[in-house]
Parts: C-alpha cells; sequence; structure tokens
C-alpha cells in the first residue's frame, strides 16, 4: 500500500508535478470560495515552488527537461485561467432564470428611495450580487471589498440602476435599533390623566 514512506523516494521532480497540480487546484478554488486573495497568493507560491524544484530536479542534468516543464506551465495556465473567468461569469453575472424571476429590477428613482436602508446579502458580493432590502431581492454591489452570504447591509448609492451596499456593524445595528425606539416612543399618543368628576 502505498504510504509516507514512499515518500521518500520522491525527487524533486515529483514534487514539481505535485505543486504545480495543488497551484492549479488553488486557483480554481480562490473563483469558488470568496478568500480576499489568501488561496491565489497561496496558489501563486505553490507555482514558484514548483517551478524552483523543477530547476533543481533538471537544470544541471538536463536543461531542456526544464524548459519543457515551464513551457507546459505556461501554456496550461492561460487556458485554465480562461476556463476559470467562464466560470466566474456563470457564477457572479449568469442568474438562472427562477434567479430573475425572484429579483427585482427597479428604476434608479425607485431605488434612491432605499439609500440609507438596512438589509442583508443573499449571495456572496464579489463585490457583485443580491441582497434583501424591505423585503425585496435586488442586485446589488459592495464598494469593492468581498462581502459573504447573510451579512447585515446599508444602502450607500445607486449607481447604474444597482444599489451600492456596505457592511453595517454590530454598532450601527444597536445604534439603528434605538433610535427607531425612540421615534415609536415619540409616536406614542399621550397618555390622558385627567379623571372624571363624579
Amino acid at each position: 500500500m502505498w504510504g509516507l514512506e514512499d515518500m521518500s523516494a520522491w525527487g524533486p521532480q515529483h514534487f514539481a508535478f505535485l505543486l504545480a497540480i495543488i497551484g492549479m487546484l488553488l486557483l480554481f478554488g480562490e473563483v469558488l470560495i470568496p478568500s480576499a486573495g489568501a488561496i491565489f497568493v497561496t496558489a501563486i507560491a505553490c507555482l514558484a515552488a514548483s517551478v524552483f524544484c523543477a530547476w533543481q530536479a533538471w537544470w544541471t542534468t538536463n536543461p531542456g527537461y526544464f524548459w519543457g516543464f515551464v513551457a507546459g506551465l505556461a501554456i496550461t495556465l492561460p487556458m485554465a485561467g480562461y476556463w476559470m473567468l467562464k466560470l466566474w461569469e456563470r457564477i457572479l453575472f449568469r442568474a438562472d432564470d427562477a434567479e430573475r424571476q425572484l429579483t427585482k429590477t427597479s428604476p434608479a428613482g425607485e431605488l434612491k428611495m432605499l439609500i440609507g436602508k438596512q438589509g442583508r446579502t443573499v449571495s456572496p458580493l464579489m463585490p457583485a450580487g443580491i441582497v434583501v432590502v424591505d423585503g425585496e431581492r435586488i442586485h446589488a454591489s459592495s464598494e469593492g471589498m468581498i462581502v459573504e452570504r447573510d451579512e447585515p447591509i446599508r444602502v450607500v448609492d445607486v449607481r447604474s440602476n444597482r444599489l451600492i451596499v456596505r457592511v453595517v456593524d454590530a454598532e450601527e445595528i444597536r445604534d439603528a435599533d434605538l433610535k427607531t425606539g425612540l421615534e415609536d416612543a415619540d409616536s406614542d399618543e399621550p397618555l390622558d390623566f385627567n379623571v372624571s368628576e363624579g
């Protein structure tokens, strides 16, 4: 059975291919898992390490193998990048028919009325996605940051018929709840303390 003891017989050439495969898988994972670039940096590090291992394995004995390995990466990476971009577009920008039916697209005038209101993200914003504000599912974008699903947000602007939202922290939520409570208290009818004379 294959085990850790078998890896002791591995040379740099084996690790070169292994790290190249891991790097490409991590690049694919970066498309599916928002990580603010952490997975991408790890993928680049793996690919750089694979080139270094290839250099150690073949540079002094057979430079042709080394350059062949580098050429293979140079051809494979753009092809993989092309398919990853296609997948990225499909995930972010091509909502299915059911999503389109459930998502509200409103004129800019109606959307501007939502500025200042709070809601939640329905999908990750990378930076585009879908939020719920006032019970309506609406296309929105963050201010360039990746926002996870089910995060509280506030509408701060409308651009190109799309809401621009910002994550709301816990302190802002408490302040908003306090303000709402005070407004509700102010709107209550005054109590009548007049006692009718018998």
